[in-house]
């Protein structure tokens, strides 16, 4: 009876083992598969608004030419979009592209970090810029730029490296301010003892898409 009983539990036992993952990769690939679904869907969103905004444009402009709708309200109300980045512009102005040291060991000071754009951003405002974005990430006043984890969330979007910024502006002045090594000194630095990839390119023509986060005090997204 003894050797019975114990039979039995070894048998339990066997019976019980938790089963053993097959595919180690599995769970990565289901979060990457995820995230992708997510960018897709993020981008679906962000389609719909931008044609929501040329009906809407479209229907303006037919009120006006009708005469159902005052031209002073329509100038003031695109002032105040203008003002408030809701507006994509077009112009003079500066590309500038940071990114992670190429080659050798991704340590802290080879990467491209929050801080870094904010400091350019600020530098940016500071010299005059009608207006900024980071990967297509229109940056108005009341942007954060904060690092999570491996990525950078800007305007409740994540954003991966490298990170492009483009800034409206004296082209001229933009650049040489950015690439002046007394400003912003640390990423100065970095770039030359890490390999921290730092490119001031100007240009003749620089868009800077709208904003389309959400605004301050409101429940809705603000279409382009």
């Amino acid at each position: 009876m003894v050797l019975a009983a114990a039979g039995y539990l070894v048998s339990a036992q066997w019976q019980t083992r938790p089963t053993r993952v097959v595919n180690p990769l599995q769970p990565y690939t289901s979060l990457s598969d995820t995230r992708e679904a997510l960018v897709e869907e993020q981008n679906k969103l962000k389609a719909q608004l931008t044609a929501t905004q040329v009906n809407i444009d479209s229907r303006t402009q037919t009120l006006v030419s009708t005469q159902k709708l005052d031209r002073t309200l329509v100038d003031e109300g695109g002032q105040a979009s203008l003002a408030a980045g809701l507006v994509a512009l077009k112009g003079r102005g500066v590309v500038i592209t940071i990114d992670d040291a190429p080659q050798g060991d991704l340590t802290e000071q080879a990467i491209a970090h929050a801080a870094d754009l904010r400091d350019l951003v600020s530098l940016l405002r500071g010299s005059g810029a009608e207006a900024i974005s980071i990967n297509n990430e229109r940056v108005i006043t009341t942007t954060a730029i904060d690092c999570i984890v491996n990525t950078i969330l800007v305007n409740e979007t994540r954003l991966s490296n490298p990170f492009v910024v483009r800034a409206i502006g004296d082209a001229d002045k933009l650049a040489r301010l950015a690439n002046d090594p007394q400003i912003m000194q640390d990423l100065h630095r970095r770039v030359l003892s890490d390999g921290v990839i730092y490119m001031v390119e100007p240009q003749s023509e620089v868009v800077v898409p709208a904003y389309q986060g959400t605004l301050p005090g409101k429940n809705i997204k603000t279409p382009s």
